[in-house]
């Protein structure tokens, strides 16, 4: 599972924005080949399902980080589980999304590890 992760490296680091850490990424990833940290090059290599999460208003790392590697995913004939969050941050700020990741990842992994179909949270009095 990810959550607004990162799966471009070569890509955050030329990423126009400046950030804290910024400097120190780059300067940390010009000693290697950012490709070969980076999953979205590796995405034929993945052997489960995979959820990715991702806030469409995340500040931190860009959202096309996610939908890249979704698309990676896709391309190399992968599950994979989208959980567009709109308007989202990097921090799960608003409920609304909380919610919707928390739910997306119950969902995944009950499915996902033979635990059977997810049962409906909503109490009786409710229906």
């Amino acid at each position: 599972m990810s959550l607004n992760g990162v799966s471009d490296m070569d890509k955050l680091i030329s990423d126009k924005r400046f950030y804290s850490s910024y400097l120190l990424l780059k300067e940390y990833w010009a000693q290697g080949d950012p490709k070969e940290v980076s999953p979205v090059y590796h995405a034929n290599k993945a052997v489960a399902p995979i959820l990715i999460a991702y806030g469409t208003k995340d500040r931190i790392v860009e959202y096309d980080q996610s939908t890249d590697m979704i698309s990676a995913l896709r391309r190399a004939g992968k599950t994979v589980v989208d959980v567009k969050l709109e308007g989202g941050d990097h921090h799960l700020t608003l409920a609304a999304n909380r919610i919707e990741f928390f739910e997306a990842m119950d969902k995944f992994l009950t499915e996902n590890l033979g635990l059977g179909p997810v049962p409906d949270p909503t109490p009786a009095a409710v229906k």
